[in-house]
């Protein structure tokens, strides 16, 4: 048999009858779909439930619901309902993923199977699950893929026009795209999984059952290991390490893990749609990696490091955390940074912190605050847009005010300063009060003291 059509040879396979156990279990699948080629050898019985299929099978463009690949191949048997698949192998683009599995036969719905990658594109293994998003992994409708003559285009060019109008127009599209792009980075700094490249090893277990008329219940186990990712323009990743359970709705981390060669992140702990439980551990993170999602009109330039331990529940729709921030070897609009720590606390959108900021030879500083904040893929919003800033610094600390202005400059003396922030984040009301006595300043415009 060659390039005979899977959709159409499913309707032959012994066993598949209109309403049978089989049927509805293929039916659950999803859309199945490719050419297959096989030398077979098949024994017919009276009983079609009783007839054997043994023999090595290639099927070209396999899908299977969002699932699709170049090449599918491998050693089947199916006897007495069973299927078996051995020495099977996934191709697609580069790589080359190992299969094997068995699905049961009629008097049992229990299925199971193994995925094996030993250095594999991700570039080419998440195009083949049909993840192409973040919020793909949330899974949901598989995305449907079509052909280009789908495509509808619209022509933005003057093919009539002088050149000196043609190249306006150019001017203007490009100025567009610019916006677009910029529309897009602010909505989501992060790119999309389609731009991830890098190698991928290790195995994944699935098991299971297909019960008729329902959607397929499975558990899934994983050990995986990524190396030298590269995420668009976004960062470099040395190592990423994925350890852990899929049972039941609940995913299941022992840890996550992201080398990033300068610092890591991890994660341990349980992810579910109702309930979130677990820990996030950052150690020695470049701010620079996290510059991207900082507020772009932000006064001061912060560099350094961070260390942060934090305690994350509640759920998807309605997170909850708590935590600690350290900044190491930090500096602010070049100035050294002795410590700086901060503790906070988030609930219902809203974001609670206290910090102490210390500069080199100067007493801390003391910030508090609370401030709505609402997060991307949350369903719950601030019950407030109000804003609740207090900072307190006195003597040697007056010397941050050099941080964030070059034309005066405090050198030393006595003083107290109390700031109040409230309003809201577009509109801040600035409150406050100053004491100094015995102050010595600097100013650009007065060389003298």
């Amino acid at each position: 048999m060659r390039d005979f059509p899977v959709a159409v040879l499913r309707s032959v396979i012994p066993g598949v009858r209109e309403a049978s156990p089989l049927e509805n279990r293929l039916n659950n699948l999803g859309a199945i779909a490719g050419d297959i080629s096989a030398n077979l050898v098949i024994d017919l019985a009276e009983n079609l439930t009783e007839s054997s299929v043994v023999g090595d099978v290639a099927i070209s463009q396999p899908r299977v619901g969002s699932f699709a690949a170049d090449v599918l191949q491998g050693r089947i048997r199916y006897e007495d309902g069973a299927f078996t698949l051995r020495e099977g192998e996934l191709r697609q683009g580069e790589s080359s993923i190992s299969l094997s599995g068995d699905l049961q036969g009629e008097g049992s719905s229990q299925f199971q199977f193994q995925i094996n990658f030993d250095r594999a594109r991700i570039e080419n293994v998440l195009p083949a699950l049909g993840i192409f998003d973040l919020q793909d992994l949330a899974g949901g409708t598989p995305p449907t893929l079509t052909g280009a003559e789908t495509l509808q285009t619209v022509s933005v060019g003057l093919p009539e026009s002088s050149l000196l109008t043609q190249l306006r127009r150019f001017s203007e599209i490009e100025a567009l795209l610019q916006q677009q792009r910029h529309q897009q980075h602010q909505a989501s700094p992060l790119p999309p999984l389609a731009a991830l490249n890098g190698t991928i090893s290790g195995n994944i277990e699935v098991s299971g059952s297909l019960q008729p008329g329902t959607q397929p219940a499975f558990n899934v186990s994983f050990n995986l290991l990524g190396q030298d990712w590269v995420w668009g323009n976004f960062t470099i990743i040395d190592e990423v390490v994925a350890q852990g359970t899929y049972d039941n709705g609940v995913l299941t981390l022992l840890p996550l893990r992201v080398d990033l060669g300068e610092g890591a992140i991890a994660f341990t702990g349980q992810l579910e749609q109702e309930e979130l439980s677990g820990q996030v551990r950052v150690t020695a993170l470049p701010l620079s990696l996290i510059k991207p999602f900082l507020p772009p009109q932000s006064p001061l330039e912060v560099a350094g490091r961070l260390n942060a331990l934090v305690t994350v529940a509640g759920s998807l729709e309605n997170p909850r955390a708590i935590g600690e921030v350290a900044l190491v070897e930090g500096s602010v609009n070049d100035q050294s940074v002795e410590s700086a720590q901060l503790s906070f606390s988030y609930n219902d959108a809203r974001l609670n912190f206290g910090s102490t900021v210390l500069i080199a030879q100067t007493q801390p500083v003391e910030i508090t605050g609370s401030i709505p904040l609402a997060l991307p893929f949350a369903a719950v919003v601030p019950q407030s847009d109000r804003i609740s800033l207090q900072a307190n610094v006195q003597d040697e600390g007056l010397a941050l005010l050099n941080l964030f202005t070059d034309q005066v400059t405090w050198v030393k003396g006595q003083g107290q300063l109390n700031v109040q922030v409230q309003g809201t984040l577009n509109q801040p009301v600035v409150m406050g009060k100053a004491v100094v006595e015995n102050a010595t300043f600097k100013a650009q415009a007065l060389p003298e003291r």
